[in-house]
């Protein structure tokens, strides 16, 4: 990869600081107890959301049960106690799914991502930050808030002049049908299916992209089937290129574990040809 690496990634989460900063502080620091108080409500909160959102997905699958089931030949007593063994189902659905602890875990993963890159920020910024712990749940002076506006913006510009590059060197290379590779970025990854022919990506949206006669050049880590490991596996960057008459197309895999933890990794195909699967 040259373009979009992992130091490209870095950059996005850099960008993406602005929107931690929610609330407004004047500086000084804060007793150990104070700080907990204001994590734990930032914790409840998280928690709160993530059931709000555990609670939509259940009344959507209620609602495609609903539809899979014919209820109109079903009438009195017979379809209210339907109704009421449908709702404990559901609610039963919603008890047994949703873990806290989990949830937990994921908050605490998620802080001290923040706190890995708030740490990565220039020392002229660092410096003016009295408490990096409140900064990483969202509270900043007025005058932190302009500086990571103004680093964010600039970060943000330099993420996308890669993309464009790496966009513009994947679009001079011909293949026998046209493909928009940055269709295929920042795109949910399900399944890499390998035979002894083709490699194929399977995508949650993007139509399946095949590497005819592909194999492996360089793989960091192992991929992990969404079904399996309830791994959420995401194509963030995506390069192409052409090498002794053979085609090379480079990704860069993020891999996030059901605890928030997330590792990049890059991974090579080389083929003869790349093309989509139209089925």
């Amino acid at each position: 990869m040259k373009y979009l690496t992992k130091k490209w990634y870095h950059n996005i989460e850099q960008a993406l600081i602005i929107k931690w900063l929610k609330c407004r502080i004047n500086g000084e620091d804060i007793s150990e107890e104070k700080f907990q108080q204001l994590y734990n409500k930032d914790l409840q909160k998280f928690i709160k959301n993530a059931y709000l959102k555990h609670i939509s997905l259940m009344e959507d699958k209620d609602f495609e049960f609903k539809e899979l089931v014919d209820t109109s030949g079903i009438s009195g007593e017979a379809k209210n106690a339907w109704e009421q063994l449908r709702i404990k189902l559901v609610d039963a659905d919603i008890q047994e799914k949703f873990d806290e602890e989990e949830i937990k875990q994921k908050h605490q993963n998620l802080y001290e991502e923040r706190l890995r890159i708030a740490k990565s920020l220039p020392p002229n910024i660092l410096k003016e930050i009295s408490d990096i712990r409140l900064f990483c749940l969202g509270y900043a002076t007025k005058k932190v808030s302009d500086m990571v506006t103004i680093y964010s913006k600039k970060q943000k510009e330099k993420v996308n002049r890669q993309i464009e590059i790496a966009s513009q060197k994947n679009a001079k290379l011909q293949f026998k049908e046209s493909i928009n590779f940055k269709d295929y970025i920042k795109q949910e990854l399900l399944n890499i299916e390998m035979n002894e022919d083709n490699i194929t990506f399977v995508f949650v949206n993007p139509l399946p992209l095949v590497i005819n006669g592909g194999k492996i050049i360089k793989q960091e880590a192992k991929f992990n089937r969404i079904k399996q490991t309830a791994y959420i596996n995401g194509v963030l960057g995506l390069e192409v290129q052409k090498k002794d008459e053979k085609y090379e197309i480079q990704f860069l895999i993020g891999s996030e574990s059901p605890y928030g933890k997330i590792i990049l990794w890059y991974l090579t195909i080389q083929g003869d040809n790349i093309r989509i699967d139209h089925y």
